[in-house]
């Protein structure tokens, strides 16, 4: 092979590479958004199933006890402004932003509201879908509670994601500084341990994010993500102080 072909060969390669890596990227970005949008939908099946079993005498009130903790939790573990604002506003402004596009924009608060009121001299048909309406409207009313919930809980999951990087670099660092201690002592390998603790980092975040975003009761968030912090952080450290010795 000619030196022009290979050359030709290694740019395929990197250009190979280059989309492999996008579409990865591009992948992983779908499958937060999908993952987020989920967290919202079972938040607010939970919350109707709990309007139904557990909490009938609240009602809608239940969830929107919730939105005043969860902003209680925020402004009392969020003291710093992020990105010029304090963690309150940013996380009122994303929650209102959230509820207005999926419930005000689309016009289903005009909807229900149409159906809710009929007009004096209505069709019996009419009565019968207003009556429906009413006793639907306070599982609107949580949905849109939920929402809102749904909103603070994200502006404070974005608020924790530095935690995880920073303790996730500095646990890749602790890592490798042991593994080439191990390299240079002759330690041996540990596959075993390798694989594993691999396989923990992507659930613990997935897992405490969408646990996070989708818990019926007010939680605070220290209780879910310093845990999944911490396991993050250890499952970084020991997959990379167990990496094989010569690569």
């Amino acid at each position: 092979m000619s030196t022009h072909q290979e050359e030709n060969a290694d740019r395929g390669k990197t250009v190979q590479k280059k989309q492999a890596l996008f579409w990865r990227v591009l992948g992983g970005c779908f499958y937060l958004i999908g993952l987020t949008l989920m967290a919202w939908l079972f938040s607010i099946v939970v919350e109707w199933v709990g309007m139904i079993f557990f909490w009938a005498e609240e009602g809608a009130g239940h969830s929107r006890q919730m939105f005043l903790t969860e902003l209680t939790y925020l402004n009392d573990g969020f003291k710093n402004n992020f990105m010029g604002y304090k963690p309150v506003e940013m996380a009122m402004w994303l929650s209102t932003s959230i509820t207005f596009w999926i419930f005000e924009w689309t016009r289903f608060v005009d909807l229900l509201e149409w159906s809710m009121y009929p007009s004096p001299g209505a069709s019996e048909p009419r009565l019968d879908l207003a009556h429906v309406a009413q006793w639907a409207g306070q599982y609107f009313t949580a949905a849109m509670n939920s929402t809102q919930v749904f909103g603070v809980r994200l502006a404070v999951a974005i608020l924790c994601l530095p935690a995880f990087i920073m303790v996730g670099f500095a646990a890749l660092i602790d890592g490798l500084v042991e593994r080439e201690l191990r390299r240079f002592g002759g330690g041996n390998e540990s596959s075993f341990v390798y694989h594993n603790v691999k396989s923990w980092m992507r659930p613990t975040v997935i897992g405490s994010l969408f646990i996070y975003l989708s818990m019926p009761v007010s939680v605070h968030p220290n209780l879910i993500f310093v845990p999944a912090i911490i396991m993050y952080g250890g499952a970084i450290y020991l997959t990379s102080a167990t990496f094989k010795k010569y690569l």
